[in-house]
């Protein structure tokens, strides 16, 4: 289940707990543009990880996407935490886009990106930049209601 957070406290926990890796630890930016969202297990009510959608100065109107998702909200859960947060997030705001640049190294977050629909933009280092608009999410969600 995915909430929308203002508890920063409470995103801190989660990005300290799951980081992208040891040498770049997720830097919490405490924004009111910023979007957190939580995702808990509908059973326990644990929280097994946050999506961070930040305002994209480059896109009127866009952002960006990053994750810190904890060993309970991997594979086909990830897919579905990340579908349900791009829908709450196009829901919920005037958002035409949504670009989530990956480290390469970090495929299980790259594989994610393609289940969800987001199409590859290009490479800059070592950062893989995918990207879903409102269109392609229409398909997405369109897709997944009819297969």
């Amino acid at each position: 289940m995915i909430e929308h957070c203002t508890d920063y406290r409470r995103v801190k926990r989660l990005a300290d707990a799951n980081p992208i890796s040891e040498d770049k630890p997720w830097k919490l930016a405490i924004w009111r543009d910023v979007k957190y969202l939580i995702e808990t297990d509908d059973d326990t009510g644990e929280d097994l990880g946050v999506w961070c959608f930040e305002p994209d100065d480059e896109k009127e109107n866009g952002f960006l996407m990053h994750a810190a998702m904890g060993p309970k909200c991997r594979g086909k859960r990830a897919v579905s935490s990340a579908l349900d947060a791009i829908s709450w997030l196009f829901d919920n705001t005037d958002a035409c886009g949504i670009i989530a640049p990956i480290n390469v190294k970090t495929r299980g977050a790259c594989v994610i990106a393609i289940s969800t629909g987001l199409k590859p933009m290009g490479e800059h280092g070592d950062m893989r930049r995918y990207y879903i608009d409102r269109s392609l999410y229409a398909d997405v969600r369109k897709g997944y209601r009819d297969g």
